[in-house]
């Protein structure tokens, strides 16, 4: 398991969080629980935490799977510390 050091994205790094989206959606797999706290920038890298409720896309998944993308610039902008563990 890697440690990541790093920090919490907002919305100057959209484009970095939808690439690991896309990334993760490429090899088939929802993450099914995505909010700012499940992403961590290091440079101008996004990585994705927390898989526990990830799903795959074969699955029937596709539409959550576009939810996800669609949602992420308003899941960075949320202030309400939902998914702070």
């Amino acid at each position: 398991m890697e440690e990541l050091r790093g920090r919490h994205p907002n919305t100057a790094n959209l484009r970095a969080c939808e690439d690991a989206v896309e990334q993760l959606h490429g090899v088939g797999v929802v993450h099914g629980d995505l909010s700012k706290y499940s992403i961590i920038v290091l440079g101008n890298m996004a990585k994705l935490v927390g898989f526990e409720v990830s799903t795959f896309l074969g699955d029937g998944h596709h539409e959550e799977a576009k939810d996800e993308l669609r949602k992420l610039a308003e899941k960075l902008l949320d202030s309400s510390e939902v998914g702070l563990k």
